[in-house]
């Protein structure tokens, strides 16, 4: 039974979902600006992605520089080198290409390149003050999410602490989800990413600040991932489970971005 109370719900990312759905980069950075930062990570770079994202671009006269040395749980000093050579390269907006990473560093710089400071200055809920620069956001792992949330997670090294920059200012202008993006990944990746997604819609499901909306994305989530994900571990370029396992993945974050999670995420 649905109870009457009275909710909120709001997507606000651009979403373009579809396998070869990359392709359609140029019309979708169309106004931006002409110069762009791509934040990614070696192993996208190594893998041709990189490549094809910047011809992509290029084609619709957009010029740049790419920051690929994007680390897993990356530290506030890769989001302070990244927004380094984003104001070296005279840049209007960000491309984020990888996995939650890559996505969650280039969110981070596009608030830095507004509003200024430090990455730690932002940590917590509500402390961006207003929008930061244009932010795409190419997903190529199918667990964070990123592409549509209002979190990007940052390793401070000094003090040894995972912070959250939580606001719906950094959530990406356009989040480009491609399925064939994610055909690459090795069996590992997938396990990992795909069981982060599950638990992200099982800790949404489960929480008692959901609402209809939410835990209508929720269920689809795990009823996606539990029909796809053990296929795409066997068999990674069955591209039907891969587009199943990115959707469900993106439907999870859009339904926990506005409910939270839970204890598993917490610890």
């Amino acid at each position: 039974m649905i109870k009457p109370d009275t909710f909120a719900f709001e997507a606000p990312a651009r979403l373009t979902f579809g396998v070869g759905a990359l392709a359609k980069l140029p019309e979708l950075v169309a106004g931006m600006g002409t110069r762009v930062l791509v934040v990614s990570d070696p192993g996208i770079a190594k893998a041709g992605i990189l490549d094809r994202v910047e011809a992509l671009l290029k084609d619709a006269g957009v010029t740049g520089d790419a920051f690929t040395q994007v680390e897993p749980n990356p530290s506030v000093e890769t989001v302070h080198a990244a927004h380094d050579m984003f104001r070296r390269s005279r840049a209007s907006f960000v491309v984020a290409v990888g996995g939650g990473s890559a996505m969650d560093v280039g969110k981070v710089v596009a608030v830095l390149a507004a509003h200024g400071g430090t990455a730690p200055d932002y940590e917590g809920i509500g402390k961006v003050p207003g929008p930061g620069v244009p932010v795409v956001a190419i997903p190529t792992t199918a667990g964070t999410g990123s592409e549509v949330t209002v979190f990007a997670v940052i390793t401070d090294r000094q003090r040894k602490f995972k912070m959250t920059v939580g606001s719906p200012h950094i959530v990406p202008q356009v989040g480009l989800c491609d399925p064939e993006l994610t055909l690459s990944m090795p069996q590992p990746l997938t396990a990992a990413t795909g069981m982060d997604a599950l638990t992200h819609a099982i800790e949404c499901y489960v929480n008692t600040v959901h609402n209809p909306i939410a835990k209508t994305l929720a269920a689809e989530a795990m009823r996606l991932i539990g029909r796809s994900l053990r296929t795409a571990y066997a068999n990674g370029k069955d591209v039907g489970a891969r587009t199943a396992m990115l959707l469900a993945s993106t439907m999870a974050a859009m339904a926990f971005a506005r409910t939270r999670l839970g204890n598993v995420h917490a610890m």
